[in-house]
């Protein structure tokens, strides 16, 4: 990372605070910023809004840590409890068996591991994303969800901010650390922001669909090309 490579491309600026910290910095002419795109063919907005009668939640990724789905179960059995009429889409595989008992709420749609024009579909039969993920450094779930213009509700890690900056006050504090760590993830803040969105959500939502083009394939792909061009000429 210091000494042997000539250029670093990191997704995101929280991508750069983590690597500084850690590793060293890097002069600033040697390395590039370029956030994840979404392939805008098949993640795009709904053609027309829903009411919010019955609100669609949804959260999608590979659920591997506590960190994913516990602050989001937490938040929502809270809001059963008080009779919000909801239901909690849940797509992805669960490929860590002492979290699999966190899906097992009747409010809960889990479609399991989806192709990817199918998890695009979902999302715009969607209303809200939530997402829960300690440190992320660049969330393709959360990409993908912006792409489809849904309002992303999560907490305040990682390159959440960077990402929702739009949206940010949806995001629950966590605290200022690079490095957060999952004891300051408060459910009964998460669970504040997803009514604040439902209480403000034509707002929320015309932001959303605005940014919609933000992050894109083409756009990534163009970057890239644009830093291998120029590491090649000053080979």
């Amino acid at each position: 990372y210091l000494n042997y490579t000539d250029h670093v491309i990191f997704q995101s600026k929280y991508s750069i605070n983590q690597c500084f910290e850690m590793l060293g910095e890097k002069k600033k002419k040697e390395y590039t910023i370029i956030i994840n795109g979404a392939d805008n063919s098949i993640f795009y907005p709904a053609s027309e809004n829903r009411n919010l009668d019955k609100v669609r939640f949804i959260t999608t990724g590979n659920f591997r840590n506590i960190d994913m789905i516990e602050p989001v179960i937490l938040a929502f059995d809270s809001l059963y409890k008080e009779n919000l009429n909801f239901e909690l889409n849940v797509v992805g595989p669960i490929v860590n068996e002492s979290i699999k008992h966190f899906f097992e709420r009747p409010y809960i749609i889990y479609h399991g591991s989806r192709k990817i024009d199918e998890v695009a579909d979902l999302l715009r039969n969607s209303d809200i994303f939530v997402y829960s993920h300690l440190n992320p450094p660049c969330p393709n779930s959360v990409i993908e969800a912006i792409s489809c213009s849904l309002p992303v509700v999560g907490f305040n890690s990682g390159s959440m901010e960077e990402l929702c900056h739009f949206n940010k006050d949806l995001l629950a504090y966590v605290s200022c650390d690079i490095f957060q760590e999952y004891r300051d993830f408060d459910y009964t803040k998460l669970k504040e922001k997803i009514l604040l969105c439902i209480e403000n959500f034509d707002k929320y939502k015309r932001k959303a669909i605005r940014h919609s083009k933000s992050y894109s394939f083409d756009k990534c792909g163009r970057k890239y090309v644009e830093v291998f061009n120029k590491i090649n000429k000053l080979r």
